[in-house]
Order: C-alpha cells, then structure tokens, then sequence
C-alpha cells in the first residue's frame, strides 16, 4: 500500500511538473511574441499609419493573457484571477472591434475614413477596457456563489461574440462577392476586391473560434452534467490551446502581411525601417 501512494504521488508530482512547463513555455512564446509584434508596428512610421490601434491594443491585450497566465498557476490571490480573466475578455472583446472596423470599412468607406483617426478609436478602446474590467468584476464576484455560475457566463459569451462575428464577417464577405461579380460582368475580369486587411483579420477571428472551441466544448460538459470530458486533463490541454491563441497573431501577420513581414524583420536585423506597402 506505501509504494502503491508513494508511485501515486511521483505520478502526480511528474504530471504537475510536466504541466507547469507546457504552461510557462506556452505563456512565455505568447509574451515575446507580443512584444514583438507591439514594438515592430512601434517602432515603424508604416505599420503605425496603416495598422489599426485596436490591433496594437489586441497585442497588448493577449500580452497580458500570457502574462498573468503563469502568476495564476503560482497563486490563487483573486486578484491575480480577475486580471488573468479580464486580459482574456479583452482579447476576445477586442476581435468584435476588429470585425466592427472592417464593417464600417466595406460599409460606409467614407464615413469610415472621415472617423477613423486616432482620438475617435483611442475613446473607443478606453470605453471598451473600462467596460470588460467591469464585466469581469460581475464575473468573477458572481463565481463565488458557486463554480458553475462563472462557467455559465463564460459559455454563452463565447457563442454570442461568434454569432457576432460570423454575422458581420458574414456580411462583409456577401458585399465583397456582389461587388466582384459587377466588376466581372462590367469589365470582364475578376479582381480581388476584399482588402488584404480584412482577409488578415479573418484569419484572426479563425483561428479564435478553431482554437477556443475546445475550452468551450468542456464548458458546455460542465453545464450540461456530462462529466466524461470534464478530467483536469482535458480541461488542462483545452487550456492550452486556448492561451496559445493569443500567440498566433504575430504568425498570421508574418504569413500574410509582405509590410508586417519586412518590418519585422528589419527590427529583428537591427536594420533601418524601409517597407513598402504590401
């Protein structure tokens, strides 16, 4: 019986220490790699112009995801989980943003442009931060009248912000097909009328749902009393794929971003800022 506890508690020790690394790695490529990204559009007069604030605001955000991610796994101070939960609502709060920029974009071009200047979108994202620090607070003031109340918020949030999503991007997309079918049958060729900003940004928001998907699926055990999938285990793994989302948008710029792309890499070189538009 003394060897069965104590090989018990190897296995248990070896888990916790196996998680703690996947943990601290996943959290710190989250961290450099927002910063990266954060000081490359800094640091560049170009990608300051053409990328949106609410992008740099979206790094600074998932920054702090990873950030408080690891304090979390080494304290259970309250504090330390409402920041952890507020930087992740931030970031999800802050791909509607993105989909509500690239509506305006297609929508009302003009308007969009006539609006689209620094202290208009500064004003936004401060109401938004003040919103989602409020928000949370309910949440997290609500979750000690029991543990399933927290997840029963966080699930219906996840949904709703999709259907969001999907509905404006829906919309975007159907305006950016009628437009190239009357330039196919005015001009007789085809052109790429959805601006690469918005194909960028949607591959954000897909790799959002794709990622997040199984942190949620577990939620919806919890809530439904299927406990089959609800394991430590599960929920751990789901965790990390969850977090490591917030590292991923650096990649989809590099892939999909030619001026990102050089920036990046001239800050990486140490070499002098010279990108062309791309």
């Amino acid at each position: 019986m003394a060897n069965s506890s104590n090989i018990t508690a190897e296995q248990e020790v070896a888990g916790f220490n196996g998680y703690t690394s996947i943990l601290v790695t996943i959290s710190c490529l989250v961290m450099v790699g927002n910063l990266l990204m954060l000081t490359t559009i800094l640091t560049n007069r170009e990608l300051r112009r053409n990328i949106s604030p609410i992008v740099v605001s979206l790094a600074f955000a998932d920054f702090f995801v990873g950030f408080f991610t690891v304090l979390i796994h080494w304290t259970d101070d309250p504090v330390w989980s409402y920041l952890t939960n507020l930087a992740v609502t931030s970031s999800v709060t802050h791909l509607v943003l993105i989909a509500g920029d690239r509506f305006m974009a297609i929508f009302a071009p003009l308007k969009y442009h006539a609006i689209n200047s620094t202290k208009p979108v500064t004003v936004v994202l401060i109401v938004t931060w003040i919103s989602v620090a409020i928000v949370t607070a309910i949440m997290e003031f609500t979750s000690v009248f029991g543990k399933n109340n927290k997840y029963k918020m966080q699930f219906p949030t996840y949904f709703i912000i999709i259907c969001s999503l999907l509905i404006l991007y829906g919309y975007i997309g159907r305006v950016a097909w009628r437009q190239r079918r009357q330039i196919e049958t005015q001009a007789g060729q085809a052109e790429e009328k959805i601006p690469k900003a918005t194909k960028v940004l949607s591959a954000v928001l897909g790799a959002y749902i794709i990622m997040w998907a199984p942190y949620n699926f577990l939620l919806c055990s919890i809530i439904t009393g299927n406990v089959k999938w609800t394991s430590n285990k599960f929920f751990n793994y789901a965790g990390f794929i969850g977090i490591s989302n917030s590292g991923v948008n650096i990649f989809i710029y590099l892939l999909m971003s030619s001026q990102f792309r050089h920036a990046f890499i001239n800050y990486v070189c140490c070499r002098r800022n010279d990108v062309s538009n791309g």
